[in-house]
């Protein structure tokens, strides 16, 4: 459905027919229906894609793509040839590994995520953050294949439809409609919203686990990085 329909049917979903005399006003429902994306997005993780980061030698630190919204795998490749995938450690596991010699070059085998800021900005503005490789790259020029669940893009024009499948778009209704019930301490509304809600992401879960087994994905390539048919594991 596109973006004016969503409006339509999470102000249905409120009691209300039109803006006319409304409680909500239309930029209210709007912000809140691209607020929901996310959050149907990070409960049904969907829009796999990955992103080629270069190694360069000596460089530990690598920012991640901005519009990631959960990390799901790190390849390391020479040329086309896949190397390992790399195990991911925590900070205190990452200090502890790397204890004896933080500089260590190599095959990076073992990274951690410094989420917040990043290389380029060193802003803390919610974005996800850098990678950190160990051992250092050495003389060899790696790629790092990062594989992400993406960020829906915003919805501006009433004629946008968003790329989580189409299967998720009730859910974004009743999360919207469920999040503004709250702004007149409509209860009742809430949680009827989040039952509808909670019962439309399990039907999404299962749905998706289901087209993922048989390689299936909602990827897409609006970034545009290329298309990943990755098994999730």
């Amino acid at each position: 459905m596109n973006f004016e329909r969503m409006q339509q049917l999470v102000r249905l979903s409120l009691g209300e027919l039109s803006a006319s005399n409304s409680y909500y006003t239309d930029d209210e429902i709007k912000a809140m229906i691209n607020d929901s994306l996310v959050q149907v997005a990070t409960d049904v993780p969907s829009l796999l894609t990955f992103y080629d980061i270069p190694t360069i030698v000596g460089t530990q630190r690598y920012s991640l793509p901005v519009e990631m919204l959960q990390l799901k795998d790190v390849h390391l490749f020479i040329s086309s040839t896949l190397k390992r995938v790399l195990e991911k450690r925590s900070m205190d596991e990452f200090e502890a590994l790397s204890a004896s010699n933080f500089a260590r070059t190599g095959q990076p085998a073992f990274f951690k995520m410094e989420l917040g800021a990043t290389q380029v900005s060193g802003v803390a503005a919610g974005l996800p953050g850098d990678l950190w490789l160990y051992p250092v790259p050495d003389a060899v020029t790696y790629t790092l294949r990062v594989y992400f669940y993406q960020r829906p893009g915003i919805l501006a024009n009433t004629t946008d439809i968003t790329e989580l499948p189409e299967m998720l778009h009730w859910s974004v209704v009743y999360h919207a409609a469920a999040m503004l019930s709250l702004k007149n301490d409509d209860q009742n509304k809430h949680t009827i919203m989040m039952i509808q809600y909670d019962r439309s992401i399990a039907r999404g879960k299962r749905w998706y686990v289901q087209h993922d087994r048989s390689s299936q994905h909602f990827t897409q390539d609006v970034m545009g990085y290329s298309r990943s048919s990755l098994i999730r594991r």
